[in-house]
């Protein structure tokens, strides 16, 4: 995963209009997974049970949305930049390669 993280920041660095951010989860549960779409539909999946178990929804209503991209904000002000996280992790790493 963090080859494929390395390598998304290379490739979208330099598009202007795209920001990729970095949450850690450091809890043992999994978060709640969620897409955003348009100004009304909100997708939530959870995952439990079995590994390969995913179990979710849509909502289509604007306020549901509203509440939602509230949260999501809220969230992402408080997110690491890719490529700052790239360069902690990276440069703690004792096995980089040369």
């Amino acid at each position: 995963m963090f080859s494929w993280a390395r390598q998304h920041y290379e490739d979208s660095k330099h598009v202007l209009n795209y920001e990729a951010n970095v949450l850690r989860w450091t809890a043992v549960a999994d978060g709640l997974n969620m897409a955003l779409l348009d100004d009304s539909v909100v997708f939530l999946a959870f995952s439990g049970g079995p590994r390969q178990r995913l179990n979710g929804f849509s909502v289509e209503d604007p306020t549901f949305m509203t509440h939602f991209a509230a949260y999501f904000d809220q969230l992402w002000a408080a997110l690491q930049p890719l490529g700052t996280y790239l360069s902690e992790v990276d440069g703690s790493r004792t096995d980089k390669p040369e």
